[in-house]
């Protein structure tokens, strides 16, 4: 009769064993399906809370709207440090045209994205910047950082559309937003937030007042 029922122990044993190491597994799961569900809840971060969009024009001119907005109170230092390390920095301005609605969302009409990039250059010692413009691909160099600052954070005369595209008699506005995303996040931080951005710079919408096109369609 031994022979028949040391299996039978030796099955419970091992159901006991399968049940202790799965418990804290799954316990180890919940913990974190709880701790992405809280960073989820978490709004976007930013290293600068008090940059804005300053000075936003509309302009009607040879048949185009053209927009020129202000970052203020532009670039913080911090950046410079993080440039001469060897860290390369985008600068995004958004531009959208919308249409004004009475009784729904304003519709949007075009939307314009202009892109600096700002690199240090460690051998000769100066700043590159890229921009990429509704106009093309420029590259500047610059001696210092408050010379890429000052380039950067202006949104200097930039067309957005032509009048003639709009309709008449309908009013209209620009909004203007600027965002610098961070280019790398400590390896903790990269795995937990990896659905969360990230940004150095996030401005919020600026809108300017409404217009009408002066010979639109």
């Amino acid at each position: 009769m031994i022979p028949a029922t040391a299996p039978r122990v030796r099955d419970e044993r091992g159901r006991r064993g399968s049940a202790a190491t799965t418990g804290p597994r799954w316990t180890g799961v919940v913990r974190w399906l709880t701790a992405s569900l809280v960073l989820l809840a978490v709004p976007p971060l930013a290293y600068g809370a008090d940059e804005r969009i300053d000075q936003l024009s509309v302009k009607q001119q040879d048949g185009r709207i053209y927009v020129s907005a202000v970052l203020s109170p532009g670039l913080g230092s911090h950046l410079d440090d993080d440039l001469r390390q060897g860290l390369a920095k985008d600068l995004y301005y958004y531009l959208v045209l919308k249409q004004r609605q009475r009784v729904w969302f304003d519709e949007e009409i075009v939307a314009v994205t202009i892109k600096h990039s700002i690199k240090y250059d460690l051998l000769k010692r100066e700043y590159v910047v890229t921009s990429r413009l509704p106009s093309g691909t420029t590259q500047t160099i610059l001696p210092d950082f408050p010379s890429a600052r000052n380039l950067v954070s202006r949104v200097d005369h930039i067309p957005v559309a032509d009048v003639s595209s709009l309709r008449r008699g309908k009013k209209y506005l620009v909004s203007v937003k600027a965002e610098m995303r961070a280019p790398q996040l400590p390896l903790y931080l990269d795995y937990f937030l990896f659905f969360i951005p990230f940004l150095e710079i996030d401005t919020e919408w600026r809108h300017s007042g409404t217009f009408r096109a002066s010979d639109g369609r």
